[in-house]
This record gives structure tokens, sequence and C-alpha cells, in this order.
């Protein structure tokens, strides 16, 4: 997927990692972590510090954002969910 970030265009790869169950607001779900990797014009990669867990039930919820910097990690976890 095609990324533009300072005018500079980047591509973004998704990897499909491991099933596990991860709490939150809605309970402790079982989900699919993902982790996107920002790949320079080359193909290399540019970053790689960030995973997303999106719920393997119908409803598809992004439960858990984690991403790693040098100052520590900063986590984002879903508290409710309505309407699903």
């Amino acid at each position: 997927m095609p990324v533009s970030i300072n005018g500079e265009t980047y591509r973004v790869r998704v990897i499909a990692s491991t099933r596990e169950p991860v709490s939150c607001g809605v309970g402790t779900v079982m989900a699919w972590k993902l982790i996107p990797t920002l790949l320079d014009t080359q193909g290399e990669p540019e970053a790689q510090n960030m995973a997303l867990w999106i719920s393997d039930d119908a409803r598809r919820l992004p439960v858990l954002m984690q991403a790693d910097f040098a100052v520590g990690t900063f986590k984002l976890t879903l508290r409710s969910a309505s309407g699903t």
C-alpha cells in the first residue's frame, strides 16, 4: 500500500502474525497481531516499531495498538465498542 510522508512515497507491508488473547474494554478477545513495516523506495525496511491487534470475530475490532519509540512504548487499548 503506497503512503506519502512529507512528499516522499513509501510502501507499507503488513504481516499477519500470531493469534493471541488481548484484554481490553470489551473483555478478553482472541485477536490477530498485524505488523506494518514502512519500506523505502528500494523496498528496504525504514521503520518497524508498531503492531496492531484486530479481533478475530465478525466485528474485526481494533483492540490494541502498540508502538515502540526511543523514549518508551505507546499503547492504545480499546475501551468500549457500541453498535457492533
